[in-house]
């Protein structure tokens, strides 16, 4: 587990952001007594399309997006305070199944990680909110629940010649994440083509003092 070296001045950011997810620990700089975090979990993967044996094209579902949310806690400076940034959803071709997002959690507060897409149908569920914390620490505190993803298209046949037609709509996009933290949503992964899924954006954290 790191330690992350900062800049010993008041005024400064951190950007947690790492493609496959990680943890860390952040030590609060000297001078520093307020600190506003903003957080956000994975994205949940969109399982492949397939093909059938009449050679129609099923379309998936989208993967969901993360939750998030901002709080803005007292702080003393050199105080260790460790976070969990979640990873984006994959999935299997093998298998046709998404995964869920990461969650993405610090001080005790914890956001969950959107829902995988499922295959041939609905689009995966939001990221919800897990814990929040109760202290007396922390002035302020939002949070959001992640957007669901896309259908993956009707179910209904057209008329007529529909052999080697699509009869599902498109595949489904991928949800919203919550928040967006710097350029970084925990948008959930859109269902892909018969030989790859789609992988959600992975979380961030965001450290403001």
């Amino acid at each position: 587990m790191p330690i992350l070296a900062l800049n010993p001045t008041v005024g400064g950011t951190l950007l947690v952001n790492e493609g496959t997810g990680s943890s860390g620990i952040f030590v609060v700089p000297p001078e520093v007594r307020l600190l506003t975090i903003y957080i956000v979990a994975g994205g949940g993967g969109g399982p492949p399309n397939t093909t059938n044996s009449s050679g129609q094209t099923i379309y998936s579902g989208g993967g969901g997006g993360g939750a998030g949310g901002i709080l803005t806690v007292r702080v003393s400076p050199g105080q260790s305070i460790p976070y969990t940034q979640g990873a984006g959803g994959g999935g299997d071709v093998s298998t046709m199944v998404g995964q869920p997002g990461g969650n993405s959690s610090v001080l005790g507060f914890e956001v969950g990680g959107g829902g995988p897409g499922t295959f041939e149908g609905a689009g995966g569920a939001g990221g919800s909110v897990i814990t929040i914390p109760n202290t007396a620490d922390i002035i302020h505190l939002v949070s959001a629940s992640g957007g669901t993803g896309g259908n993956g298209g009707s179910t209904t046949l057209p008329q007529g010649n529909w052999t080697g037609l699509s009869y599902y709509g498109p595949a489904g996009p991928g949800g919203a994440g919550a928040w967006a933290v710097d350029s970084y949503q925990g948008a959930g992964g859109a269902a892909f083509n018969n030989t790859q899924y789609g992988i959600g954006e992975a979380g961030a954290l965001l450290f403001v003092w």
